[in-house]
């Protein structure tokens, strides 16, 4: 079904941005989002883990790429945050496990065939 085939494009083009964004340093992350955001919650949020499945279905990705690529966003909802937003921005900057989490992202645009570009931001995600 076209449809079906235009979502999957769709979010698969999210799902490279996403992964994009995410690999990106710290300075480019900030640098493409808009000021009024939240920078940890858009980075961490961006990843469409809803969307995987029909990009599944669509033949976008194999059944191993969806696999790691579901055991990326568990890693991404295992990211604690403090409550002050400048340690937050500091943790972002510089601890090990948001690298980690950059080089996983990176290693997984390699595993999609996918090149790191500065990110091209198409939506704001605000958590609420």
């Amino acid at each position: 079904m076209k449809m079906d085939s235009d979502l999957a494009d769709y979010w698969y083009g999210e799902l490279i941005d996403s992964l994009k964004l995410i690999s990106s340093d710290f300075s480019v992350q900030e640098r493409v989002l808009p000021d009024f955001v939240h920078v940890p919650d858009e980075v961490l949020n961006s990843f469409p883990i809803d969307s995987l499945q029909t990009i599944f279905n669509e033949g976008l990705i194999t059944e191993e790429q969806l696999a790691q690529l579901r055991e990326f966003n568990t890693l991404l909802n295992e990211v604690e945050l403090t409550s002050d937003y400048e340690e937050m921005l500091e943790a972002m900057r510089s601890s090990e496990g948001f690298k980690l989490l950059r080089e996983k992202a990176r290693k997984l645009l390699e595993i999609l065939g996918q090149e790191y570009e500065k990110p091209q931001i198409n939506a704001v995600y605000i958590k609420h």
